[in-house]
């Protein structure tokens, strides 16, 4: 789970998918997706074998 920031509002998210050089966060609260292309969330989830 990653607390992130979204337009509006603060939210807790989870992973939903990960597609090649991106990562699709899935609000808990709101159930809207957030899109992160950062290479750091990626290696940090690829380092703990998430993806």
């Amino acid at each position: 789970m990653r607390w992130t920031t979204c337009p509006d509002r603060a939210t807790t998210c989870h992973v939903d998918r990960a597609p090649k050089g991106k990562v699709i966060l899935k609000s808990l609260e709101h159930g809207h997706v957030v899109e992160d292309a950062s290479s750091a969330l990626r290696a940090s989830l690829e380092h703990v074998q998430l993806l």
